[in-house]
């Protein structure tokens, strides 16, 4: 099983490096397209956030997951990248700052990165979320600041 979290946690990162690193070479650099709302997009990540907060991972994978990735991130896989990040977090207290960025792949497919750093009673955690034109989510990434 750790092999098999490690592995998710690795395409999950992998994902989101490819979609910044694609960023950088493009003449819209970081630039949100046109085709999201910011503040959809944060609310989205802030509500990925909160579901993981209550434990409710086969809710965040069944309905906010894009459902070619939902094997890849299963509830499963989400409890335990969420246990082996933040298991001594403590209660959530508040999001302490959301940024919104864009990038595109090499297909030109527009995607939205929210990053937000969550404090908890004991511990911040940085989230960087990514999601489609769908508003689905293609990647997730969390660590301890």
């Amino acid at each position: 099983m750790k092999k098999g979290l490690i592995f998710v946690l690795l395409l999950s990162l992998t994902i989101v490096v490819v979609l910044c690193g694609c960023s950088n070479q493009g003449s819209n650099t970081a630039k949100l397209s046109p085709d999201f709302d910011e503040a959809k997009v944060k609310a989205a990540a802030e509500n990925a956030i909160m579901l993981i907060n209550s434990g409710d991972y086969q809710k965040l994978s069944d309905t906010m997951v894009r459902s070619d990735l939902r094997s890849k991130l299963s509830a499963e896989v989400l409890r335990d990248a969420a246990d082996k990040t933040m298991g001594g977090a403590g209660e959530f207290k508040s999001f302490e700052a959301v940024t919104v960025s864009g990038t595109e792949d090499s297909a030109k497919n527009s995607y939205a990165v929210a990053s937000v750093r969550a404090k908890y009673k004991n511990q911040t955690v940085i989230y960087t979320l990514s999601f489609d034109k769908e508003m689905q989510l293609v990647g997730l990434y969390m660590k301890q600041a």
